[in-house]
Parts: C-alpha cells; structure tokens; sequence
C-alpha cells in the first residue's frame, strides 16, 4: 500500500524500531517467570523458535514471493504474525513477578543501563552475543556471492534453499538450552563457539557439499552460543532483567549492520578466504570473553547477590551492582533476607521496596 519506495523504506524503518523491542521484552518475561533451572530450556525453545521464524521469511516467504508477488507474500506475512500475536494475548500466563511502574523516568533508565555495563560479567555476554551474530551474519551475507559465481553459479532460489539449515540450529538451540541447566551455561556457551569457528573453516572446502555442510555447522554453533549466552543474561542480572536483554540485543543488532557491512571489505580484498579470516578473529574473540566468564565463574549459581539500587540520582544509581564477585559466598532464595532496608528490588520493569536487612556479603557473584 505504500505510495513510494522511498514511503515504503520509512514504514519498513518503523516496523523494525516497533518489532526491536520484542525479543528483549521476551527475553526479560522468561527470565523473571521460568524457574531458573528449566531457564535455559525455555529460553533455548524461544531461540529455536526465532530461528523457525528466519527460515521461513526467507525460504517460504521467497517462494510465496515467486508464485505471486511480494505484495502478496507480505502481507500473508502479517496475517500470520497478527495470528500469531492473538494467540499470544490468549494463552500466555500472566505475569507473576511484574509490576507497573508508574511513570516513566528516564534517569532510572539510564542508571539500569549504567549498572549493568558496569556489571563484572553481563559486559562479556554482550560481547560475545556481539561478536557471534558478527561472525553469523557475515558468512551469510557473503555466501551469496561466492555461490553465484563459478564454479557453483547457483540461482538465487537455490541460495535461498541454504537458510532451510537453521532447521539444525532450531534443533541445536532447544538441546543447548536443556544441557546448559544440566551442565552449566559456561561450558555449553564454549562448545557453541567452537562448533561455530570449525563451520567457518569447512566453508574453505571447494565442493559445494562441504561449503554448504560448513554453513549447517556454523548455524549449530550460533544457535547455541546465542541461546546460552542470552539466557545467561536473564539469569545474571537479578534487577531490570528488561535492561540487561535491551543492552545484549543493542550489542547483537548493531553487530548484524556493522560487521555485516565490514566484512564487504574482506570480501573485496581477499574474497572468501578474507572471509573466513574475519569471522575467524570474530569468534576468537568471543571464545576468549567465555573462557574468561568460564574461569571466573563458581560452580553453583550466575546471579547477582544484591538487587539493583535505584534511588538516588543518575551518578550514584545502581551503584551497588559494580564490584568484584566472590563465589564463595551462599546463594540467596526467597526465605533469606537478601536486601538492604530501603533498597529496591527490581524484576524487569518493577520495582518494590522490603526491609529486610541485608547479609554480610560482597555486592556481587559470577557463577556459572
């Protein structure tokens, strides 16, 4: 319906500034109503189901695309999300750990965001989020390309066919999820970005089986780095759980448009070799930030000990989440007093007060 192309870009703008909003708030609701041993299950089947929704805006949407025409196939496109949003508000549970703030203040905001950046450990999971959608998007984005050209000169329909792979990494999400609640999140988040750089490096192989097989390994490594990596977020952030996933998504986004479009250069410097150079550095870097979080991680939990404190002004907010962690120190639950008088305690956007003393303990613990 959009007059122009110019008319359609500025719609198109809007609906991904409206969209943007719903994996963090998704990724806050899980975090604050899942218990957090089935945590990174749940959060695991919501990135499998993320993973379903890419591969049918591109595969199927494509081919609805062929038979009739765009305009038809998006619109189909949002008969199904408008379904899928009613289906939503008629059977999701209501929200039990949730209450409404009454006004909107900014200075709160900033101070979350604050916190949590200078948070010992959720920095690195934004990091690594960062830096695997980097290393993902861009072996996408330029395998296109390569398959184009000789010796494969596949169609542009057949190229489409590749990104049927994220069946895999719907599959390798939901298992990473379940094994990080077993496990621990460390060493499945490790294992992700390993599987991740050994897809990058069968791409080099000249057939197109192990071009494509190198891409199927790549996708069940992002999958599974990004599951565990963005459940781990909920879990370590006790306070404005909402913040920590909109700072872990910013990170992950921007990675998408800014490395995406870096590695444009790598491509015309050196194709793909240049490539799979790049994404290399790009996931050893992300290894390095979970091998940190790895080592100086405990071995029972991967929670704040103490809530975010929102009370004062924008410099002095939520200071009380910076500081070194001590895995030493016992895991708070709900029948111990875990916070100071006065102090609040938030949960996504809520924010209530208790006058419970607090415990002697070191403001924060990084487990795993």
């Amino acid at each position: 319906m959009a007059p122009s192309w110019h008319a359609l870009l500025i719609l198109r703008a809007l609906e991904g500034f409206v969209l943007g909003g719903v994996p963090a708030v998704a990724m806050a609701y899980l975090a604050e109503e899942i218990h957090p041993q089935g945590l990174g299950l749940s959060m695991g089947l919501y990135v499998g189901g993320t993973a379903f929704g890419g591969m049918f805006g591109r595969v199927g949407i494509g081919a609805l695309t062929e038979l009739t025409s765009w305009r038809m196939a998006v619109g189909v496109m949002g008969a199904i999300d408008l379904l899928a949003a009613i289906g939503f508000l008629a059977l999701l549970p209501a929200s039990r750990n949730f209450t409404r703030r009454p006004s909107l203040d900014p200075a709160y905001h900033l101070a979350a965001w604050s916190a949590h950046l200078r948070h010992r450990g959720l920095p690195f999971l934004f990091l690594i989020g960062c830096l695997a959608m980097g290393a993902f998007v861009t072996v996408y984005n330029y395998a296109g390309f390569r398959l184009t050209a000789s010796p494969y000169n596949l169609s542009p329909t057949q190229i489409s066919l590749i990104f049927v792979v994220y069946l895999f990494g719907m599959v390798a999400s939901s298992v990473a999820g379940a094994l990080a609640d077993r496990l621990g999140r460390g060493p499945v988040l490790i294992a992700g970005i390993v599987i991740a750089a050994i897809g990058v490096g069968l791409t080099l192989q000249q057939g197109l089986a192990g071009a494509i097989g190198g891409i199927a390994i790549l996708t069940i490594g992002f999958f599974i780095a990004h599951s565990v990596a963005s459940g781990w977020v909920g879990r370590m952030a006790l306070g404005a759980k909402g913040h920590a996933a909109s700072l872990y998504l910013l990170a992950y986004y921007i990675s998408s448009s800014l490395m995406g479009s870096i590695g444009g250069w790598f491509w015309a410097a050196g194709r793909w070799p240049a490539i799979v150079g790049f994404t290399g550095i790009l996931l050893a870097l992300a290894l390095a930030a979970a091998l940190w979080l790895q080592r100086h991680a405990g071995a029972s939990s991967d929670v704040q000990t103490k809530p975010i404190d929102c009370r004062h002004s924008v410099g002095n907010l939520c200071a009380n989440v910076t500081g070194d962690g001590d895995a030493s120190t016992p895991e708070p639950d709900a029948a111990s007093p875990a916070l100071d008088r006065g102090t609040v305690h938030g949960s996504g956007s809520d924010m209530t007060k208790t006058s419970k003393p607090a415990p002697s303990e070191k403001t924060l613990r990084l487990t795993n």
